[in-house]
């Protein structure tokens, strides 16, 4: 979890996907990452646009999970497809 005054967070759709995310997150090449992109002098160090600049799906092809990564966005895009009513919705491959 990344906590300051807001919080930003990524919906799951299972356990497994949010276990997924969780080991990306705190994978080493994703810490180094957000620990270049933050400066930690200023009022509000993490923004959402610093989190948005992390790109999951080539950090996973990084990790070697880009196979898993993308059992997950079919899982969600599937999934997505069939409960839009219209409404917005938010996946992995968004951020």
């Amino acid at each position: 979890m990344v906590l300051d005054d807001t919080v930003y967070f990524i919906p799951c759709w299972s356990e497994s996907e949010a276990h997924f995310l969780e080991h990306l997150l705190n994978s080493e090449p994703a810490q180094q990452f957000l620990e270049s992109m933050i400066f930690w002098s200023d009022k509000r160090p993490i923004t959402i646009e610093v989190l948005k600049r992390l790109n999951l799906h080539a950090l996973s092809i990084d990790l070697g999970l880009e196979s898993e990564y993308l059992r997950f966005a079919r899982r969600r895009k599937d999934r997505e497809t069939e409960e839009s009513n219209g409404q917005l919705s938010f996946g992995i491959a968004d951020i």
